[in-house]
């Protein structure tokens, strides 16, 4: 038997009266709102919505009258108007067939004959016998994008107009001068503003709108593709296209994918930063990175935003973040997941979000994919989809890049996985491999740099037991390279947010899976070695120079993760400095490339502007090409008598004579 009322006042003790007050929201105490509220969850007590309706005349329930489910921006609205009406003890009831309404049986029928206690209209246009019959039945309404000026409503509106002129000049500003726009029914009320707001730009620029160029459809994915296709085939296209709602673009996006049109050149792209000093570099033509040349922001539309309202214009997401270790070298996934809370923000139904972050096979659909979902309040696989195409350019490289370097691509099912393919294929040349499920792309790139940091840890073990022998490594690998199937690999200093830090994501997994990983645990323990290493044998050779440790100088030239870029993430020239600073020597760093304040945020210490004369070593920590010409002369005008020379790369070795050179 259903518990009731009546079982509630003898489960608290409290009175009917109380009880009826609480259930109809009515001011009672709150200690005892909280015994009966108890008592409810404890009985699984379930409130009479209709018995109450007929005695207070009201049924706590409202309507929302939506165009359609099938448009996703509608549809969105449903969830957090329910929650919100849900909290206040109210039910929801979803309506749509709008433009049947006078039917039978239509939405007129329905709210004659089911009593409401209030109306949100969504970009709906009501009839003459609905306003009478609101009007009658003094029911509020509240409209959103939808005007009614013969009913008393409150209204939520979007800047439909501004945002749409906005839009116009963005499009101006970039140099379009052929501009159309996809739009929905002519008679919705979002149409009519953001069609004003977009030709109004247009206007006040001087610009000659075509007819042909601005085509109205019926707020269907598959309507807009066939006007894209029309418009596209015009013996003069437009260059830039403007679609007025989600629906619209989704399958315009399509039908651009279907065309080969190339991105960013030919579509344009949202660029989301949540660092305001970055997006100002790059809508300079700026790359923080040093990696782009200005003349690559050429002729390419990318509007760079770190507001994710303008983020929700976008369909297609790419997440890429950095994906570090904690100082337990475990994986630190706050950057990605924070990221994944961005994008749920601005999520709709038929978005695509693919990521490139490097992670452990699963890290896709096990951590980020429910973050996704608990934001949004949308379903992988049915309302939005899911891919991994992981990042692959090597910081430094102008010749592997992006566009000539084969792109791993994957997705949640097979159309998601033929979507991303497309996208990818617009900018790669050399085209994309498809793997199978995201799992296997998660892990084809963990295992690159995986397999790199091995064979260095082999390279760095092999020069430790060099040194001992009083051979130099270089020497034995120019030797053993004469081979043609030899993996000419060499020693060094593993850093950066890849190669020493990639390896401890795949060991996380594997620990998970309760399997110890032998060979990469021991590779990442001889390369996170290396600093401490180093500096230990840099040491021992001033000592055997004669030189009193406790205050020497030392200057180490370069402090990024690798030669000729600015990052300085995970850096293991900082374990040089921190040995040497153990040891009590007095250590400047100096680099061409690296921000001093960036440098001193990460480590604690500035780089020096100028070396200065009075070195008792110096340490060639990083090859950049500043340092690829520099002879014995220059570091001997650096440095007292018996100095000594740690050229970690091996850049010199072979041209220096007078002092006590060392490298791995």
């Amino acid at each position: 038997m259903k518990p009731t009322i009546t079982d509630i006042a003898k489960d608290t003790g409290l009175s009917l009266a109380t009880i009826s007050k609480y259930l109809n929201h009515k001011s009672i105490r709150p200690q005892n709102a909280r015994i009966i509220e108890e008592s409810i969850q404890r009985l699984g007590y379930i409130p009479n919505q209709i018995a109450q309706g007929l005695r207070s005349k009201k049924t706590n329930t409202v309507a929302l009258i939506i165009p359609s489910l099938g448009e996703c921006l509608w549809g969105n609205t449903i969830l957090p108007i329910e929650n919100c009406l849900r909290e206040k003890g109210y039910t929801l009831v979803v309506c749509t067939n709008y433009r049947d309404s006078n039917r039978p049986g239509g939405l007129s029928d329905f709210l004659f004959h089911n009593q409401v206690d209030g109306i949100i209209a969504v970009d709906v246009f009501l009839s003459k016998t609905l306003f009478s019959y609101f009007k009658e039945k003094k029911i509020p309404v509240v409209c959103v994008d939808g005007i009614y000026p013969r009913l008393a409503t409150d209204l939520v509106s979007s800047t439909n107009f501004q945002g749409a002129f906005e839009a116009g000049e963005h499009f101006i500003r970039a140099g379009h001068t052929r501009i159309g726009f996809i739009a929905g029914p002519r008679n919705s009320y979002t149409t009519m503003e953001r069609t004003r707001g977009f030709l109004a730009a247009l206007h006040q620029a001087g610009i000659n709108v075509r007819s042909e160029y601005c085509l109205f459809g019926d707020d269907t994915a598959a309507t807009a593709s066939e006007l894209v296709c029309q418009v596209l085939s015009l013996p003069e296209p437009p260059t830039a296209l403007f679609f007025l709602n989600y629906a619209s673009f989704l399958g315009g996006f399509m039908e651009i994918l279907r065309q080969n049109i190339r991105i960013p050149q030919d579509l344009s792209v949202i660029g989301f930063d949540i660092n305001e000093e970055r997006l100002a570099k790059m809508r300079e033509k700026i790359d923080p990175c040093n990696e782009l040349e200005p003349k690559a922001f050429e002729n390419s539309d990318i509007y760079f935003t770190s507001s994710v309202d303008e983020l929700r214009e976008a369909s297609f997401f790419i997440v890429a973040v950095p994906t570090p270790i904690d100082k337990f070298n475990q994986p630190d996934l706050k950057p990605l997941l924070a990221a994944s809370r961005t994008v749920g923000m601005a999520l709709k139904k038929g978005d695509y979000v693919v990521y490139e972050s490097t992670v452990y096979p699963g890290c896709t659909e096990e951590d980020c994919v429910p973050v996704l979902e608990e934001v949004s309040g949308l379903k992988v696989g049915i309302d939005f989809k899911i891919g991994y195409s992981p990042e692959r350019i090597n910081p430094g490289d102008k010749v592997h890049t992006l566009a000539n370097t084969v792109k791993i691509v994957s997705g949640c099912d097979a159309e998601t996985l033929e979507t991303v393919a497309k996208v990818y294929e617009l900018v790669v040349k050399p085209g994309v491999h498809r793997a199978p499920n995201i799992k296997v792309a998660e892990a084809g790139k963990i295992i690159e740099n995986t397999q790199r940091d091995v064979n260095i840890a082999l390279m760095n073990e092999l020069s430790i037991i060099f040194s001992r022998i009083g051979i130099n490594t270089y020497d034995v690998l120019e030797a053993a390279g004469t081979k043609w199937n030899f993996l000419k690999f060499y020693p060094g200093l593993v850093g950066g947010h890849c190669i020493g830090v990639d390896p401890y994501y795949l060991v996380h997994k594997a620990k998970e899976l309760k399997y110890h990983p032998q060979m990469i645990n021991a590779g990442r323990f001889v390369n996170d070695s290396m600093g401490g290493y180093i500096a230990k044998k840099i040491v021992k050779k001033m000592i055997g120079m004669g030189k009193n440790i406790l205050g020497a100088r030392v200057l180490v030239m370069g402090v990024t993760f690798k030669e000729d870029v600015s990052d300085i993430r995970n850096s293991k020239v900082v374990d040089i400095v921190n040995e040497l600073k153990d040891f009590g020597v007095d250590v400047d760093v100096t680099d061409p490339n690296a921000d001093s304040e960036e440098v001193m945020h990460e480590y604690g210490f500035k780089l020096i502007e100028k070396p200065r004369a009075n070195y008792d070593a110096v340490i060639v920590a990083v090859a950049h090409k500043e340092y690829m010409d520099l002879d014995e002369g220059y570091f001997r005008g650096l440095t007292y008598e018996h100095a000594v020379l740690g050229d970690i790369k091996g850049i010199y070795r072979g041209k220096i004579h007078l002092m006590k050179y060392w490298s791995l």
